[in-house]
């Protein structure tokens, strides 16, 4: 049977059930709009850009002679490595 919609065009209405289709939920307009939303690959992205960013700073370090702060620098840049070994290795965590 053929019924006038809210919208004033035909639409095909079903008894009991609503004329309408539920509004798209976030993860699937996601998804259709080809935006990966796997966060395993932002967090091995965000671990190898915080080695970078520390790499950065000890260059920096360097530069400005301040020797006793590299120290810390690659202590943060091994640890970060350290990460980003688990989350590129062979069995990533």
């Amino acid at each position: 049977m053929l019924l006038r919609g809210d919208g004033g065009h035909r639409t095909r209405s079903t008894p009991g059930k609503p004329d309408r289709t539920p509004p798209p939920t976030p993860s699937s307009a996601a998804r259709r709009a080809g935006v990966d939303d796997r966060p395993d690959r932002r967090r091995r992205l965000a671990a190898l850009g915080l080695v970078l960013l520390m790499a950065g700073a000890a260059v920096v370090r360097l530069r400005r002679r301040e020797y006793g702060r590299v120290v810390a620098d690659v202590v943060y840049i091994l640890l970060a490595a350290s990460v980003v070994w688990g989350r590129f290795g062979p069995q990533p965590f």
